[in-house]
């Protein structure tokens, strides 16, 4: 017998958003209307550092890009956010409710076991 697949809910936030409501024209327009201007620009220009690996010698196929290789050392580079890691920063500014919650983690067999 196959199992019914479990119903995705879908969160909504007290003014009927949705996480997939949430376009660039949607922030923009929420933050302009909110005051929120500053934080916006702060996300704009907060730049992270990540590892950056030198390209591979490996041969390349013709049309081909060259890959990183993992084996050389990294050097700390900078960029800024994407638009998807402002988003996320958004929703946890203003939108918490849009987050998923995990439900309690059900006791194993062998915990109810140590119980007895």
């Amino acid at each position: 017998a196959k199992e019914k697949k479990a119903e995705k809910v879908e969160l909504v936030a007290k003014d009927g958003t949705k996480a997939k409501d949430i376009t660039q024209q949607f922030i923009l327009d929420y933050c302009v209307k909110n005051g929120k201007v500053a934080w916006l620009k702060e996300q704009r220009n907060a730049e992270i550092t990540y590892n950056k690996y030198p390209l591979s010698d490996k041969p390349v196929n013709e049309g081909g890009r060259r890959k990183q290789d993992k084996t050389k050392e990294p050097e700390e580079a900078k960029r800024h956010y994407t638009f998807l890691e402002i988003k996320q920063h958004f929703i946890k500014e203003f939108y918490p409710e849009l987050i998923a919650t995990k439900a309690p983690k059900k006791k194993s067999f062998f915990d109810l076991i140590d119980e007895l």
